[in-house]
């Protein structure tokens, strides 16, 4: 149904009513969904995986990210860095350009950090018998 597209307020369904099972986020655009899938004999399979993570191909987030990775992140507090390929130019000739990129990070430096899972608002003070 499309009457509900770009109205503001309205969330999408990006799992299409699918059952989540497990869902890690690190970041805003680093993510992993465990989910079910239902293929073409209307049967349900498990452990399928969405994963998103920004600045990183998307070849390396499919063939090289697991939603291990992602949990052991943000258990660990720890980095996990991939090499990733890219073809560039410089100087109007083409190069292959391999780098190593911080891949998956707990890190997120837009907010304060209360401990490894949680942050809050730069600036942010609690109010009297709150826990946050």
């Amino acid at each position: 149904d499309t009457t509900n597209n770009k109205v503001l307020g309205k969330f999408k369904d990006e799992m299409n009513s699918l059952i989540i099972t497990e869902f890690t986020a690190l970041n805003p655009k680093c993510y992993s969904i465990k989910h079910q899938h239902l293929d073409e004999k209307q049967v349900f399979h498990e452990d399928y995986n969405k994963k998103a993570c920004k600045g990183v191909s998307k070849v390396v987030v499919k063939k090289e990210l697991s939603h291990e990775d992602y949990r052991k992140v943000m258990t660990t507090n720890k980095t996990a860095d991939r090499k990733v390929m890219s073809i560039r130019s410089f100087d109007h000739q083409l190069y292959t350009y391999e780098q190593s990129k911080t891949a998956l990070s707990s890190w997120y430096d837009k907010m304060q950090m209360v401990d490894a899972i949680n942050c809050v608002p730069f600036g942010y003070a609690p109010i009297e018998g709150s826990s946050a």
